[in-house]
């Protein structure tokens, strides 16, 4: 084999390679978007949504925000997502799914703990949380 075929072959695999490496990456990007940035796959951000909207869509509203109908009832108010130096138990995906796990002071002053009994759900809904509302 001659000098310049080596070249060529090392060549053509060099520019494969950096193709294949650039792809993952716009792949990743693009997974990011669809799930709001999350680390989520597109159907656990779907999961995480719908169950978002039927546990804690009632007190924290659609936005995040603490507007939801129940939750205008509370005292103290429901959490907005957005003020995150808010948090008791902290702001983080793990936090807030240790707040889902446990409520906030027992459930005597704030939410009930063990609305999503799953660990994997409540990270899933943590992680939700995170990516559409502390903007």
């Amino acid at each position: 084999m001659s000098v310049l075929t080596r070249v060529s072959t090392l060549l053509a695999v060099l520019l494969l390679a950096f193709a294949v490496v650039a792809n993952c990456k716009k792949k990743k990007t693009d997974d990011a978007a669809v799930s709001g940035g999350s680390g989520l796959s597109e159907d656990d951000s779907a999961k995480a949504k719908k169950l978002y909207e039927g546990t804690c869509q009632a007190c924290h509203g659609p936005q995040g925000k603490g507007d939801g109908p129940a939750g205008m009832a509370l005292n103290p108010k429901a959490r907005n997502f957005a003020d995150t130096a808010s948090y008791k138990q902290g702001a983080t995906a793990e936090a807030i799914a240790m707040t889902l796990e446990k409520g906030v002071d027992g459930g005597k002053t704030g939410m009930v703990g063990g609305l999503i009994p799953s660990a994997d759900d409540r990270m899933l809904v943590a992680k939700y949380i995170v990516a559409n509302f502390q903007k």
